[in-house]
């Protein structure tokens, strides 16, 4: 399937030119990074189950709603201050980006785990289950 889709992108950059080809090769692109991700994370899942980057994005997986809904007040104008000291390399952009990243999601989490030690805030604003031993 990954070979298919390859030929397929390979050979529309290499014989078809115009815009529309540059929109179809960036679908392609697009669709085969996709089918690439999963194909790595198909075959390197047992890996993933027992390590600690594993644990660590299963934990965070749990948390999505968590990190979703938190995110909003950390990320506004976050990357701003990227262009103001004149950072100008992609690279640089995409490692601080990541870790920027990191750091938003590590905050998320540590305010959902305050938030939960609540139970109805936990249950209101997280869904979060209410264990038998607190109903009342």
């Amino acid at each position: 399937m990954m070979a298919i889709i390859s030929l397929m992108m390979i050979g529309s950059i290499c014989f078809i030119n115009g815009y529309f080809v540059h929109l179809e090769v960036r679908l392609l692109l697009s669709i085969l990074g996709i089918f690439s991700i999963f194909y790595f994370f198909m075959k390197n899942g047992e890996y993933f189950d027992n390590s600690r980057i594993g644990k660590a994005l299963q934990f965070i997986g749990r948390r999505t709603l968590d990190i979703y809904l938190l995110h909003y007040f950390f990320v506004n104008n976050s990357m701003s201050w990227i262009k103001n000291i004149g950072v100008e390399s992609p690279t640089i952009t995409f490692v601080i980006s990541i870790l920027t990243a990191l750091v938003i999601i590590g905050i998320c989490l540590l305010i959902s785990k305050f938030l939960r030690t609540n139970t109805l805030l936990g249950k209101i604003l997280f869904g979060a289950k209410v264990s038998t031993n607190e109903k009342g």
